[in-house]
This record gives C-alpha cells, structure tokens and sequence, in this order.
C-alpha cells in the first residue's frame, strides 16, 4: 500500500512539473517585443498583444497602429536597408537599426537621455523613442522572448532535486559524508525536516519552471 501511495505521489509530482513547464513555455518563452516594462506578445505576423487595451499592429504596409491605455495613434515609417524612419502624429525620428537598437545620426542609442519623473502609482507614459525602438524589433523580425529554454531546464532540475529529497531524505543528507558515520540513520524527525527542505526546493523549481519568479522579482 506504501510503495502505491508513493508511486501516486511521484505521478501527481510529474503532473505538476508537465503543468509548470507548459505554462512557463506559453509565457516566457513565447516571443514578442517589450515596450517599456511591458511584454507584447506575438499573436500573429502582424498583431503584438500586450493586453486589450495595450497592442501594436501593423494596419497597412506602411503604417502600424499604437494602442495605449485604449488610446489609439497611427504611425507610418519608412525604411531602406537598416535606414528606418518613423513619423508620428507630433514627432518624426529616424535612425540606423543595428539589430537590437535605434541609433541617432550622432551614433547614440535613440531615447538614451530620455527621463520621466513619475509620482505614486502614476503609469509611465510610452514615449515616441520607445516605441521606435520597439517598431523596429518587430519591422526588422529581431523579437524577444520573456526568458529562455535554458532557465526552464534550470527549473526542472532544481524540481527533480526536490522529489530526490522528498523519496530518498537519507541519501540525499548523507550524500559524500556517509563515510564519517559508523551507522549512518536520521531521526524521525531530521527526515521530516529534510523532506520539507525537499518540498521546499520543488517549490523554487516550480517557481521557476513556471517563470512565476521572473514576475516576482521584476
């Protein structure tokens, strides 16, 4: 009956980490293109979603429409090899995309002296320069993503190390000191505090499978 329940355990611990995975993958690892803080993500070749009332889209072959806070604004560009030029409703810039940033005609980054003072809880508003910034990842196909297939392996490590702990505490507290024992056994209790360091670990791994730490410490 034991060794059952603990197969069933191991089951439903597999479950959590294909869950953890697959919802990590849909929302780090999907790609798409910051704008500020905010992540937009590709729903189509020419659709970036960061939420109803925040997208970008591309509306004609010259012209993307902007949608802030349900605010809407067009703006047409134009662009001959890394030449990219953006017209806005009060504003025109243009400069040298080199595959992950605008630059100006003096060879500074577009938007680099760029501040905002913000006060309380008051939302940044997105300025032209960030949004030209953000264009020109989309025009030139230079998309990010969230995170990276190599955290999330990182995750299901971190996970596996977990159930190990969780399964095989005395193993895993004695492990590479088993020899300084002349009989080597944990107490009821260190294997209940070893196991909870176990479930613990899963926890983290889940964490970060899932990218939920990436949303916590952002």
């Amino acid at each position: 009956m034991k060794k059952i329940q603990e197969h069933l355990g191991l089951v439903f611990l597999i479950i959590i980490a294909i869950f953890a995975v697959a919802i990590g993958g849909y929302f780090t690892l999907r790609k798409g293109v910051f704008i500020g803080d905010d992540f937009y993500y590709k729903v189509r070749a020419d659709k970036f979603v960061h939420n109803t009332v925040n997208y970008v889209e591309r509306t004609k072959d010259d012209t993307f429409l902007l949608v802030a806070d349900g605010k809407k604004q067009n703006v047409s560009y134009t662009m001959k090899g890394d030449q990219v030029t953006f017209s806005f409703a009060d504003d025109t810039i243009n400069g040298t995309w080199t595959g992950d940033q605008l630059l100006a005609a003096d060879g500074s980054p577009v938007g680099w002296d760029e501040m905002q003072i913000i006060a309380g809880n008051e939302k940044p508003v997105i300025s032209d320069e960030t949004y030209s910034n953000a264009l020109g990842h989309i025009l030139y196909g230079n998309l990010e993503s969230i995170s990276f297939w190599g955290f999330t392996v990182l995750g299901v490590l971190i996970y596996v190390l977990g159930i190990v702990q969780i399964y095989y505490p005395d193993k895993v507290y004695f492990f590479l000191r088993r020899w300084q024992f002349q009989n080597a056994e944990l107490s009821d209790e260190g294997r209940t505090v070893t196991v909870i360091g176990g479930m613990i670990i899963c926890i983290i791994g889940i964490g970060v499978m899932s990218g939920l730490i990436l949303y916590l410490i952002k």
